[in-house]
């Protein structure tokens, strides 16, 4: 288990630029998924279309989730965290910011 700070200063480990630029592909897949949805709400389209201008602004948001979802986890499981795992937990970010 992570300690808060472990997680505080997980930026500073040199894995973690690949962390965040999974969850950036991560974030347009999401985007993508939402837009190509049958019915996408207005507050999905204007997230998707916000990621899709900005996917690393978006990502650097979701990292903080993302790492912080995870903090079971020891930093370099969260590090390590396959393209699956990133993806279901942006995707949880997601819609929990999308149905407020």
């Amino acid at each position: 288990m992570a300690t808060y700070s472990e997680l505080s200063n997980i930026h500073e480990d040199p894995g973690y630029g690949s962390l965040v630029n999974k969850i950036r592909v991560a974030v347009v897949d999401k985007a993508v998924s939402l837009l190509g949805g049958a019915t996408p709400t207005a507050s999905e389209v204007v997230w998707a279309l916000s990621a899709l201008e900005n996917p690393a602004t978006v990502a650097n948001g979701l990292t903080h989730f993302v790492v912080v979802a995870n903090k079971s986890a020891t930093v370099a499981q969260i590090l390590a965290a396959t393209d699956v795992a990133v993806q279901t937990n942006v995707d949880s970010a997601v819609d929990k910011i999308v149905s407020v």
